[in-house]
């Protein structure tokens, strides 16, 4: 029987050889934590008895306006588990989610222009190619951007096809999916394998974007003391110099809410 649920930090231990697919992405470990942190509900894995994991699905929540949309950063499903509808489950969820939650306009996805079955997958499941991205994946292949569009937008203004395509410079905040797409900061999607969040940080407005950092690392110390309240009765001592750690004017390391993430993870505070 599979169970699908929300994906945890101990699975980033568990999840590698389904990344095995030549044409699944692997990133970087700031990469998933930043997802783990801000959109815990649009990351979930498919799990077979044994706890095998056969899949995962990854995305997020962006935009403005009417261009407010959720997004499928990574979708997969190991080889030996496909053809049981599962990636379409994991779809389905992540639109549910979109669409009933964060009330957003549309679904969008990338997907390689040569990767056929995936394009004819999610055309299966309602998606069009709304328009053709220029050497998207690491300046060498096209990508096609596909979307679907949700019960708030009534006229499908949001999968009108563009007639010319675009370059990746065009996107929406098209740089850095660590924070959400929605600032330009000249890294592709794809170059997000090659750098980390302060990689990032240096080319955005500082402030602005540390605040997003503060604000996850307040949630993650929130946490940290319920779990100790619980186990001891009292927030533990041991919060107090994690938070001073963080912003220590002479440390740069911009991680600590990650390592926070991980103490986090067994612990279940639904």
């Amino acid at each position: 029987m599979t169970t699908i649920r929300r994906f945890c930090c101990n699975d980033l231990l568990r999840f590698t050889w389904v990344n095995l697919d030549h044409l699944t992405e692997t990133f970087n470990m700031s990469f998933y934590m930043t997802y783990l942190a801000r959109w815990p509900d649009y990351f979930h894995v498919a799990e077979a008895p044994g706890n095998r994991i056969m899949g995962y699905i990854m995305g997020k929540v962006e935009g403005q306006g009417e261009s407010w949309h959720g997004h499928v950063t990574a979708v997969t499903v190991s080889s030996e588990y496909r053809r049981q509808q599962l990636a379409k489950k994991l779809m389905n969820l992540l639109e549910d989610f979109s669409d009933k939650i964060d009330k957003g306009y549309f679904v969008d996805l990338f997907v390689r222009a040569s990767n056929t079955p995936a394009i004819k997958m999610y055309e299966k499941l309602g998606y069009i190619i709304y328009r053709r991205v220029l050497r998207y994946y690491s300046g060498e292949e096209d990508g096609l951007d596909m979307r679907k569009a949700l019960s708030r937008d009534v006229e499908r203004k949001s999968v009108i096809p563009l007639k010319r395509p675009v370059t990746p410079d065009e996107l929406e905040g098209a740089a850095c999916p660590l924070f959400g797409g929605q600032r330009e900061c000249g890294l592709h999607h794809q170059e997000a394998m090659k750098t980390d969040l302060k990689g990032c940080l240096r080319h955005l407005d500082l402030d602005s974007e540390l605040n997003e950092t503060i604000k996850i690392t307040e949630a993650v110390i929130g946490r940290l003391a319920l779990i100790s309240l619980r186990l001891n009765g009292s927030p533990s001592k041991a919060v107090i110099p994690i938070w001073r750690s963080f912003f220590s004017p002479d440390s740069e390391n911009l991680h600590v809410c990650y390592l926070c993430l991980f103490i986090v993870s067994p612990f279940s505070l639904s």
